[in-house]
């Protein structure tokens, strides 16, 4: 592997898998930087929310559909769309992310 090419690893995990410490020792292996928590915190401070509240809606993990219902639901009902802390499409979440994760590399 060439350590000068940009590249991310990315371990999907639920409670319990150890994929924190298996990540962390992945990157001393490689040589590289370990990111974690900070991708939460960045998203966090993007929607102006806690990192509590964003691994929540993470959690949520909505479907496209869900997302798109719930969009639609409030535009009717509002006639404009605010992005709150209960209404963060899992779609931005991943642009965020995708973001976090790009500033960091």
């Amino acid at each position: 592997m060439n350590k000068n090419e940009k590249f991310v690893i990315t371990i999907n995990r639920e409670f319990g898998s150890g994929g924190h410490a298996i990540g962390e020792e992945l990157a001393r292996q490689l040589g590289v930087r370990f990111i974690d928590k900070q991708i939460v915190e960045a998203v966090a401070n993007k929607f102006n929310i806690t990192p509590e509240e964003a691994s929540i809606i993470e959690n949520r993990r909505p479907s496209w559909w869900e997302d798109f219902a719930q969009f639609y639901s409030n535009f009717m009902s509002m006639n404009e769309y605010f992005v709150d802390a209960q209404n963060i499409t899992s779609r931005q979440l991943f642009l965020a992310q995708k973001a976090a994760i790009k500033n960091r590399v």
